[in-house]
């Protein structure tokens, strides 16, 4: 809890509370400098739901090596990095999918963003598109050692 915490704060500048009811219970309320910001908001319950449900899951494993802290926060920066390709392509790349993907699955709701989906992410810093003529590319910067790095993580030098 304590590595999503200081996540958030090295992104947004401010530090959730370590209290259940604002973590597990989104009880935003709770939280003194609570972000007002739609994105900064979006920021944290992506944040705060994928470290909930990468715990989850590791506490369902039979494998211990699943269960320690480390192998937490590494499973959260690679359910992120995904999530971060995920909506590059619905927002961005839409055209390479239709060509590639049959009509029937393009009309589904969920390929079709009402907003621009990666935004939470760029306005972070997680992520950045580099435009160039007739292309784009997308650089993520999350990794496990930035923003913060995972527990048992050396910072690399």
């Amino acid at each position: 809890m304590e590595w999503l915490l200081d996540v958030y704060e090295a992104l947004a500048g401010r530090r959730p509370p370590a209290d259940p009811r604002v973590i597990i219970a989104d009880e935003l309320g709770r939280w003194a400098d609570a972000p007002a910001d739609k994105l900064q908001q979006q920021l944290w319950q992506a944040l705060r739901l994928t470290v909930l449900y990468r715990i989850w899951a590791a506490r369902c494993s039979k494998d211990s090596v699943l269960q320690s802290p480390s192998a937490v926060a590494s499973a959260v920066v690679t359910d992120l990095r995904k999530e971060m390709h995920l909506q590059y392509r619905r927002s961005r790349r839409r055209e390479v999918m239709s060509q590639h993907l049959p009509p029937r699955v393009l009309e589904m709701r969920r390929l079709k963003p009402k907003t621009d989906s990666l935004k939470v992410w760029l306005e972070s810093g997680l992520c950045s598109v580099s435009a160039q003529p007739g292309h784009d590319d997308l650089s993520i910067s999350l990794t496990e050692a930035w923003p913060v790095p995972i527990p048992g993580h050396a910072e690399e030098e």
